[in-house]
């Protein structure tokens, strides 16, 4: 997540809540191994740590659904738990427990009725996109277009609202991230977005923005790098076997076609799940059959956007 969604998105909605003074030129990132191995979707992993001019900071723990999800408060608590006995280890002098604000975003359709009850989320701050007026949604422009797009990724109403989300982006055409913002947003809704509208949301897409601005990601070339050679792999063995009747060049080159069209559909779909589900790297390895340590790889470098 960029550093000016998370600092927008404190000023204008935690701000007030905290009760504390909060240094907003002092938002720091915190990741360790054991977090990021646990902490398992897209933006379950952010953890922020506000600097309040004292000795104790306070840590904010994002988390986002698409959906009521009645494991939230177990997830909370687990992620918020790993997150400390994590971060007692690495400082030993740290004698009193750490102040870790869940931030729960809730972007799904239906209305959420799971209550929490368990006393570590009696701060928990609860956000539902999904009943904030579209003209209630204020920040910096970037913040604005993350919210906007995660309220609207799994409706209908994404057709005709991402052209909202446009105008918002010619507001950044001088921001230097900009081509990032466009080639994360761009990436997210191709994978992320109802299955039956990525084509007209595709093709809007890239009429808005430039070549140059869509310009693949590393996953997305890791991923077609990855059909590439799954598909010659198998295009050499089904090429062979379909050579001994119509000829060794034909049976490779309809081998490597299918190969080429199976690793990329399997390279997607790792992706989707990673972006739109709660499904572990385990989980994910099974249904896809690939290896977990390719499953992490590939959402370590969706998370850090490369």
């Amino acid at each position: 997540m960029y550093p000016a969604v998370i600092k927008s998105f404190v000023e204008q909605y935690l701000l007030q809540e905290l009760g504390v003074p909060v240094d907003l030129e002092k938002i720091i990132p915190v990741r360790t191994e054991s977090v990021d191995t646990k902490l398992r979707t897209l933006y379950s992993d952010l953890i922020f740590e506000l600097n309040t001019f004292s000795d104790k900071p306070v840590y904010l723990l994002f988390e986002h659904k698409s959906y009521p999800d009645s494991n939230t408060e177990k997830q909370l608590i687990k992620y918020m738990d790993a997150f400390e006995l994590d971060y007692l280890k690495e400082h030993n002098e740290t004698k009193t427990s750490l102040t870790i604000i869940p931030v729960l975003i809730y972007h799904g359709p239906f209305y959420w009725n799971i209550v929490f009850n368990h006393n570590r989320l009696a701060d928990l701050k609860f956000f539902d996109l999904s009943r904030i007026p579209d003209e209630q949604i204020r920040g910096a422009v970037i913040l604005r277009i993350v919210l906007l797009t995660l309220k609207y990724i799994n409706s209908e109403e994404l057709v005709t609202k991402i052209d909202t989300i446009f105008e918002l982006f010619k507001e950044l055409k001088d921001d230097p991230e900009a081509k990032e913002y466009v080639r994360s947003f761009s990436f997210y809704v191709e994978h992320a977005a109802r299955e039956e509208l990525r084509e007209m949301l595709v093709q809007k897409i890239r009429h808005f923005f430039s070549d140059e601005e869509l310009e693949s990601s590393a996953v997305i070339r890791e991923l077609e790098e990855r059909g590439k050679k799954k598909g010659i792999d198998i295009g050499l063995k089904k090429g062979t076997d379909i050579g001994l009747k119509k000829g060794t060049d034909i049976g490779l080159k309809k081998g490597t076609n299918i190969g080429l069209k199976k690793g990329i559909d399997i390279g997607v779909e790792v992706t989707r799940l990673i972006l739109t589900s709660d499904k572990s790297d385990e989980q994910i390895a099974k249904h896809t059959g690939l290896p977990v340590e390719k499953i992490r790889e590939i959402r370590e470098k969706i998370r850090n956007g490369t």
